[in-house]
């Protein structure tokens, strides 16, 4: 079955709306080829941009009753014009194969806007068709190739612990916080490597216990936890968990984020660090901080747009704080963690309490 005729007559958008008997949309939808017909209509740019539009909200309701290897309730239906079957019968495997091969290059094509402003193909997300392996990865690469413009990326991280209600905007999340998925996001984020899209997964703002969890459902680690972490808060026990499970530490505000709303001048203005940047002659307190974090084994991650401040960070190299510097550096900087998180704390929320939310690893 080729899109038609009549296929656009049971699309096209009416001035009033209306609803097809459930037979007749049943025996519609459970033709050879309809689900084929429907997607080849979406991509067919000759064709009514409306038209366009209710086919793809068509095909997307179509695809989650139908692509199941035993017949399913129907979505609800998106489409006010379209009513519902009762049950689908599933998709034959040729059509299947036929539909794979043309809705990642679709995605990935300028007329994919149709679908992801309407909702439809991209957007199906965890249940039906947007549970299946093939649907997560056309999604992937479309937000891969489509906004990056790459094939893959070298890391790919979960950036926090924490799942708001949809739509939710600006940082009052009282409310808004909803229980994070940790295995569900983590199988999802695994995804990414089993596919090819990430040469390495990891997490950041992890704390133990989090971390715990995590691995408890890992098949494969992360490779990465990206904290905050500096002098004037170096994060000693999440540095030895991760290094007992292999986990590499890389360092967010190595400079506790002197200018940021939230950041401190506990590194830039120590008078420890000053003093021990004196004594190495030419060297800054900034390049003295960021040398404490190279021999603690961490990665770090500066951010600067000043070339000069750019240059001297890279001169760490070819010197070494003396034993005498490092104890004196752990024992009389005084601790405490410059992002607090407080906008993720709530009573009627996931994390009670800041210590809650960093898993008490002060």
């Amino acid at each position: 079955m080729e899109w038609n005729q009549e296929t656009l007559q049971f699309l096209s958008p009416s001035p009033a709306p209306r609803r097809q008997p459930e037979s007749s949309l049943a025996d519609a939808a459970n033709r050879p080829g309809y689900a084929l017909a429907v997607l080849r209509l979406v991509a067919e740019p000759s064709v009514d941009e409306k038209i366009r539009q209710a086919a793809a909200v068509n095909f997307k309701n179509h695809l989650c009753a139908r692509w199941a290897s035993t017949p399913t309730p129907h979505d609800a239906a998106v489409d006010a014009d379209v009513a519902p079957a009762a049950s689908s019968a599933p998709i034959p495997d040729a059509e299947k194969e036929q539909i794979r091969a043309l809705i990642v290059p679709l995605m990935l094509s300028s007329s994919a806007r149709i679908q992801t402003t309407h909702g439809a193909i991209p957007a199906v997300g965890g249940r039906g068709a947007g549970s299946r392996p093939w649907f997560r990865r056309a999604g992937l690469q479309l937000r891969f190739r489509g906004k990056l413009g790459l094939e893959c990326v070298d890391l790919y991280l979960i950036h926090f612990p924490a799942r708001l209600k949809e739509g939710t905007e600006g940082s009052y999340l009282n409310g808004k916080m909803l229980p994070f998925d940790m295995k569900g996001t983590w199988e999802a984020t695994e995804e990414c490597s089993k596919l090819g899209l990430a040469k390495s997964i990891g997490v950041s703002n992890f704390g133990t216990k989090k971390l715990s969890q995590l691995l408890m459902h890992a098949t494969i680690p992360p490779a990465v936890n990206q904290v905050e972490m500096n002098v004037a808060w170096q994060q000693e026990k999440l540095r030895e968990y991760c290094r007992d499970k292999g986990i590499h530490v890389s360092a967010w505000s190595p400079l506790a984020a002197h200018g940021a709303p939230w950041g401190s001048l506990a590194v830039m203005e120590s008078p420890l660090l000053t003093e021990i940047a004196v004594a190495k002659g030419i060297k800054t307190v900034a390049q003295v901080a960021l040398r404490w974090i190279y021999e603690q084994g961490s990665s770090i991650i500066v951010k600067s747009f000043n070339k000069e401040r750019m240059r001297k960070s890279l001169q760490i190299l070819g010197w070494e704080l003396s034993q005498e510097d490092l104890e004196r550096m752990k024992l009389q900087i005084p601790q405490r963690r410059g992002f607090a998180g407080e906008i993720f704390v709530s009573e009627d929320g996931p994390y009670k309490s800041v210590d809650e939310l960093w898993d008490e690893d002060a």
